[in-house]
């Protein structure tokens, strides 16, 4: 196996030749497109769910570490982890209702079971827009309720394709600290996810062939965060979940910047 990509492809089926029990290779597809794109980066917080009245925007570093996970008579595929490094922009308008972004990121594989490994770059957009947002106590703590859609992609220099789609409605609660919001959030949701390769082996039969599979699976994210409510330096630290079993849960943090816009 040349590189990281096969041997995700290759999980795939190798899950799907195991006995009673084995995943659905549509959902190790969904899960395993989405770990390997910007899609599966831990999420960020969008202004949107501060609940401020402000157009704002902002830049963020990001980083998360990712896993394959422990899939069991698989060995060392389950062994296999990876680090993001990547940044992102984003913007709010509509008094803070609607935000959108774009982002950017390189994965490092960490082979160090003899595999060849090479890194991936993906690119990726984001929209959300707020739905409720309510006072709790006083005007200071806030609710609110979103609905988040997000989609990347990403390939290697042969010809492998990635791509990826998470929806999910994020539900947050802050309260003010000075010019700064505590935030905690919590976002279920459905993640879709694209494997195709034309130079996949399969590791039952040893055959080089094509290899096309797509999957939907749900999934859960979510993060806590000290963020500004108008401008300033942020920090935020989440995770995500792909409901598939053995998947590895991805965890990150983003380093933050907002400003007012005119």
């Amino acid at each position: 196996m040349r590189h990281r990509f096969l041997l995700a492809a290759s999980a795939v089926c190798a899950l799907c030749a195991q006995p009673a029990g084995a995943q659905n290779v549509h959902d190790l597809s969904a899960y395993l497109a989405t770990a390997l794109t910007s899609a599966g980066a831990s999420p960020v917080i969008d202004a949107p769910m501060l609940g401020d009245s402000v157009n704002v925007f902002g830049v963020q570093a990001l980083y998360t570490h990712l896993t394959f996970g422990d899939f069991g008579d698989l060995g060392p595929v389950g062994s296999v982890r990876a680090d993001a490094f990547g940044g992102a922009a984003s913007a709010s308008f509509l008094g803070g209702r609607l935000g959108i972004g774009a982002n950017a990121a390189y994965i490092v594989p960490d082979c160090t079971i003899g595999f060849e490994c090479r890194g991936n770059a993906s690119a990726g957009g984001s929209a959300i827009v707020r739905l409720v947002n309510a006072a709790v106590g006083d005007s200071a703590g806030r609710v609110t309720l979103s609905l988040r859609t997000a989609g990347s992609w990403s390939f290697d220099a042969g010809s492998d394709r990635y791509a990826s789609a998470v929806v999910g409605t994020p539900i947050a609660v802050s309260a003010r600290e000075g010019n700064y919001r505590i935030l905690a959030f919590g976002a279920p949701g459905i993640a879709w996810g694209s494997l195709k390769s034309n130079t996949f082996v399969n590791p039952q039969t040893g055959e080089l062939g094509p290899f096309d599979h797509s999957g939907a699976r749900g999934m859960l994210s979510g993060g806590v965060g000290f963020l500004p409510d108008r401008g300033g330096v942020g920090l935020q630290l989440g995770f995500q979940k792909i409901f598939v079993t053995g998947a590895g849960t991805q965890y990150g943090a983003a380093l933050t910047w907002n400003g007012l816009l005119p």
